[in-house]
């Protein structure tokens, strides 16, 4: 009887964890479980066949978290919204309403390309700061090179801040990728990528100190596990009024792609020019060690500093602001 109501149990479980909203194209296809807001995503190749793009056997592990204020939420494990989902054509969304905010998320499939638009509102009487964080448990690369980000390999946790990749590309190497784009026209460019472990990136409620040092194992919970976090930093969203960010992913088979002029990727930035902007941001960064140093001591001195050492720290800091402006592109 025991063994019975198991495999009652089970048959059911499966029941419920395949109840999805699917839409599809001729190129992939988006399966929207509503038991958990989460999703999967499938490739459909020439013959037919079906690829996941993202970890297949628990959707649940890719993951859109908003921050408001001090407060952190997983969008579909929160008990203070109330949950709708709703499809039409290549379209679909899910929709999460709580007494200060009114969360969507809404997926559109274009050819080989799915855009993801998460709109927040605040519904509240009050200003709120307000974040979005979306965590992606990638698995193409996972048997042999995790990531390479501008065509560039990456084997280590990275941060990126100060210049994000164009493209960061999760691949199985032979028939399949998956193409997270980052600053294409209709894009909202993330604050910040990471690239790291899956359960690291997942046990940190919101930020993460990424380290250089270490590859994409957690010994021994999990192995070659890795996944792409992309931060949109709060912002003060006014009551009444909205925000939003717009990230788009797309999969190619890269046997059928002409390399471009860099190292072996599809993006318009070349290997050399991302090695010396690596390295550009490399001496920046022991320019602000240095600069912070000097401060701590400044600080730490019995005496207040002068007008012409305080003169010289603020000439340091603007002289950092307008490099960073150079190294971003931001003019």
């Amino acid at each position: 009887m025991k063994k019975v109501s198991l495999v009652i149990l089970f048959a059911l479980l499966v029941v419920v964890s395949s109840t999805a909203l699917t839409i599809s194209n001729d190129n992939l296809e988006l399966r929207l479980f509503e038991q958990n807001g989460r999703f999967s995503l499938y490739a459909i190749q020439s013959d037919g066949t079906k690829k996941s793009l993202l970890v297949q056997d628990d959707p649940r592990t890719t993951i859109l978290t908003v921050l408001a204020e001090n407060k952190i939420y997983r969008m579909g494990d929160s008990f203070e919204f109330r949950q709708q989902v709703a499809g039409q054509g290549n379209s679909a969304s899910f929709t999460w309403r709580s007494a200060s905010l009114a969360v969507t998320e809404s997926f559109t499939l274009q050819g080989a390309s799915l855009s993801i638009n998460v709109k927040i509102e605040n519904i509240s009487e009050r200003d709120i700061r307000i974040g979005v964080r979306y965590l992606l448990d990638t698995y193409l690369g996972e048997k042999g090179r995790h990531f390479t980000a501008d065509g560039l390999p990456v084997e280590t946790e990275t941060d990126y801040v100060w210049a994000t990749p164009y493209e960061i590309i999760s691949s199985n190497q032979t028939d399949m990728q998956l193409v997270i784009e980052t600053t294409d026209s209709g894009i909202t460019e993330p604050d910040r990528i990471v690239l790291a472990n899956w359960k690291r990136l997942n046990d940190a409620a919101w930020s993460f100190e990424a380290n250089q040092s270490r590859d994409f194992n957690l010994l021994p919970y999990s192995i070659n596990d890795s996944a792409v976090a992309l931060y949109y930093e709060p912002q003060v969203v006014g009551s009444g009024t909205t925000r939003s960010v717009t990230l788009q992913m797309k999969w190619e088979d890269p046997s059928k792609l002409i390399p471009s002029s860099g190292a072996g990727g599809t993006s318009t930035r070349t290997s050399g020019e991302n090695s010396q902007l690596r390295e550009d941001i490399r001496a920046e960064m022991i320019k602000i060690d240095s600069l912070i140093i000097q401060i701590d001591t400044l600080l730490d001195a019995q005496t207040p500093p002068n007008d012409t050492t305080v003169d010289a720290v603020n000439g340091s800091l603007q002289d950092l602001e307008e490099r960073k402006k150079e190294l971003t592109g931001q003019q």
